[in-house]
């Protein structure tokens, strides 16, 4: 039993870190949108630990894995 207590936290977390990877689908873009250097497009898949880097006169409209939409815009 006391073996079998840490290998199921184990598992829990690793699980748990698996499936926060991936939790952004990139709807619209509009202008220049960057995660990491790379242009974003349509379609890419953003982690939760990501940073979006919008120019100006940009736009980009995000899809959570849960159904919730987020827009990002600069004037």
């Amino acid at each position: 039993m006391k073996k079998l207590v840490p290998f199921l936290l184990a598992l829990v977390f690793s699980v748990s870190l698996v499936a926060q990877d991936k939790v952004f689908t990139v709807m619209a873009v509009q202008g220049s949108v960057a995660n990491a250097g790379k242009t974003v497009s349509v379609g890419s898949q953003i982690s939760s630990n990501a940073v979006l880097t919008v120019g100006d006169r940009s736009y980009v409209g995000l899809l959570h894995k849960s159904g919730n939409s987020v827009e990002f815009k600069t004037a």
